[in-house]
């Protein structure tokens, strides 16, 4: 399993922030990370939407 960085954590939210219409398994095979990673960071980018 991949760890991931800070910064490529922060890439693939700003991506998910962009790209609101992406599933979590398009952010799987985009940027080749585990299903709990997209899914945690695409909650989290849906959580900022829903602030704005």
């Amino acid at each position: 399993m991949k760890t991931i960085t800070p910064e490529e954590r922060q890439i693939i939210l700003d991506f998910c922030l962009q790209n609101p219409d992406k599933t979590v398994q398009e952010v799987m095979d985009k940027y080749k990370v585990c299903k709990d990673i997209a899914f945690n960071i695409v909650k989290e980018a849906g959580n900022k939407l829903g602030r704005l």
